[in-house]
Parts: structure tokens; C-alpha cells; sequence
């Protein structure tokens, strides 16, 4: 499933070695939620790809500035003329 960042959340570029800015509509894909090897303030991880680049970031940073992809789809559906609309 594909997330898409809906706020903007710093995270780790495994390529550059260096934190980068991660902006709003960004399609994050291939997410893993793995135990962090070190002692943190943060004991779980995220590790995604997103343009083609691997990041990591904090769980939950990750969690409260993505979307899931499939969940925009179905709110940004239109309903079928043929069925009532609640008013």
C-alpha cells in the first residue's frame, strides 16, 4: 500500500547520509516498521522509498504526516447520481 505525505516531516536520506525535508503530496511506497537498532527516544522506525530514495524516519512522524493513499481515493469519490444523498 502507498502512503502520501500530507504535511511536511524531516527524515534520514540513507543515500546523501544527511537529514532532508520531506514536503506535502510526495507518494511514500515499499514502508517497513522495524525495531530500531539503537536506544532512542524512538524504538520504532519507519524505512520507505519515496522519488526513487531511501529514507527512515520516527514512527510516530511517520504515522501523523502520511495517508494512506486508498483512503484519499474513497473520500475523494464521487457518489453515483442514481443514490441518495443525506442531507
Amino acid at each position: 500500500m502507498k502512503r502520501e505525505i500530507i504535511r511536511p516531516f524531516s527524515a534520514w536520506d540513507r543515500q546523501l547520509c544527511a537529514q532532508v525535508e520531506l514536503v506535502s503530496g510526495i507518494v511514500v511506497s515499499n514502508y517497513l516498521i522495524v525495531r530500531s537498532p539503537t536506544a532512542s527516544n524512538e524504538p520504532y522506525r519507519v524505512e520507505f522509498q519515496a522519488s526513487n530514495r531511501q529514507y527512515w524516519c520516527a514512527l510516530p512522524a511517520f504515522l501523523a504526516r502520511t495517508q494512506s493513499v486508498a483512503a484519499l481515493e474513497v473520500a475523494e469519490a464521487p457518489v453515483p447520481a442514481s443514490q441518495p444523498i443525506a442531507v
